[in-house]
């Protein structure tokens, strides 16, 4: 069950009520809907479960229609709360097995009003209402939209790498400016030397031919000189970050410090108790952002241990962004201690993860080791437990078996980096950008460009073969962004 917004309810009264009128009215009281309202829109869900209360006795969970409402409208997550709920009624009931009551049940998943009846088997507990904590409220914000990269600083170390190449390619065309005020002194002295053909050197023939050529040679680089002065008029209008000087440069380097003004998390950041320590421990020194001017290894950008490395290609500012959501997904996980174990931060919500598929595997033989000794064993072991799969002897087979479906699926060992949890939003962000630069034809519809795009994207092909999803939720967020 996913983490639902005020949008998910207003796409449910979008497809259930068919009178125009009528469906206008209850999107415009969207969060005020009435018990007649929540019964039309919520009579054929079920949010609740039939699970065991004990060894003996089961409980039959059942989520009034008001309640699916509140449920959806205020982030709760349904699987948590029916398991919270049932741990809740447990103790009850080992406490008094006849009890039964009203109550009000509040946990980290957030808070439920339960009338319950524990008396009979199986035992009974309907939820009247319900309310997300502002744990799940994080979490919602933390897993809606396209993850932000701190603003200011993007902004910053942009204007900053923008300075740096417009400084070496006004530096690189001073360069060519006096080799070619070199080459027009010589071409210049060689017409002067035939055109007095002092002592008759030359024949009349030689002269002609020598002055035509040095003439042509002059003209060129005349115009060379031309443009290589106009292209450092240019560039040096384009350094406007401080101090940044008109040098060459392969490698170049620059400290910024950590500036999260602007940012969508911040407020959560601020209100999480002991966050500002523990963003101060981990980044109390500036960050370290190096621009690179040849490809070193298989990585274009790499953020690691407080430092951002970008090679400068086409791409180069999408790389700075792309670093930067890593750099804000890091941070959070810092900032907001208690999700670490969720695993939320900076991924997509934990109903469509895939804890098991890293970027890091080289080959599927990767993958199955994974499967036995790694990451991918707990997956694997939670999924199989009803099996009462335990040992790594008992996982060989589903292992093998697991990797030649995925195998099946046309999952190729270049797709783990897509489909890689903590990789969803920057290659999103990524393909949002790139779709942007399209030179699509102006007479195509938005639609077909987005059509097309999407066909052909590496990303959104990855998510398609291996997590539907990923693959829904990453279209959502695109049209959004783009449209």
């Amino acid at each position: 069950m996913k983490l639902s917004k005020v949008q998910d309810v207003v796409d449910r009264i979008t497809d259930t009520v068919r009178q125009p009128s009528e469906r206008q009215r209850m999107i415009d009281n969207v969060t005020d809907l009435s018990l007649r309202d929540t019964n039309l829109l919520y009579k054929d869900e079920e949010f609740g479960e039939d699970t065991k209360l004990t060894k003996k006795r089961r409980l039959k969970l059942d989520w009034r229609d008001h309640a699916e409402y509140r449920g959806e409208l205020r982030d709760v997550n349904v699987d948590d709360m029916n398991e919270a709920i049932r741990d809740k009624l447990r103790q009850k009931f080992l406490k008094n097995p006849q009890d039964r009551g009203k109550v009000k049940f509040k946990g980290p998943e957030g808070t439920a009003v339960v009338d319950y009846d524990l008396r009979d088997n199986p035992a009974e507990a309907d939820i009247v209402t319900t309310w997300a904590s502002e744990l799940h409220k994080v979490a919602s914000l933390l897993t809606g939209g396209l993850f932000q990269a701190p603003p200011k600083m993007l902004e910053d170390i942009t204007a900053w790498a923008e300075s740096k190449v417009a400084a070496n390619n006004a530096a690189v065309a001073l360069h060519m400016i006096d080799k070619v005020q070199h080459s027009i002194a010589v071409s210049e002295r060689a017409i002067e030397i035939l055109t007095v053909n002092e002592n008759n050197d030359y024949t009349p023939e030689e002269v002609e031919r020598g002055l035509e050529r040095a003439n042509k040679q002059l003209s060129v680089f005349r115009e060379s000189l031309s443009e290589y002065e106009q292209e450092v008029k240019e560039e040096k209008a384009k350094v406007t970050f401080p101090r940044v000087q008109l040098k060459q440069w392969t490698r170049t380097s620059r400290n910024f410090k950590l500036n999260l003004a602007g940012w969508k998390y911040l407020p959560v950041v601020k209100e999480t108790e002991g966050s500002q320590e523990r963003i101060r421990d981990l980044f109390a020194d500036p960050i370290k952002v190096t621009l690179v001017e040849k490809r070193r290894g298989d990585a274009a950008a790499y953020w690691k241990s407080g430092k951002i490395l970008v090679v400068m290609g086409g791409a180069w500012k999408a790389s700075i962004k792309h670093e930067l959501i890593h750099m804000g997904q890091d941070l959070l996980k810092v900032a907001l201690g208690q999700f670490r174990e969720k695993q939320t931060v900076g991924r997509p919500s934990l109903d469509i993860q895939q804890p098991h598929i890293t970027q890091h595997y080289e080959s599927y033989a990767d993958f199955r080791r994974s499967l036995l000794w790694g990451k991918g064993a707990k997956f694997l072991k939670k999924k199989l437990k009803s099996l009462g799969v335990k040992t790594v002897e008992d996982l060989g087979p589903y292992a093998a078996d697991f990797a030649k479906d995925l195998k099946k699926q046309g999952i190729t060992v270049e797709d783990f980096h897509s489909l890689d949890d903590i990789e969803f939003y920057t290659e999103l962000s990524d393909a949002v950008e790139w779709f942007k630069r399209q030179g699509f034809p102006d007479e195509m519809p938005l639609n077909e460009r987005i059509k097309k795009y999407l066909n052909n994207n590496m990303f959104f092909r990855a998510l398609a073969k291996g997590s539907k999803g990923k693959w829904k939720k990453a279209v959502k967020e695109f049209m959004k962004a783009v449209r």
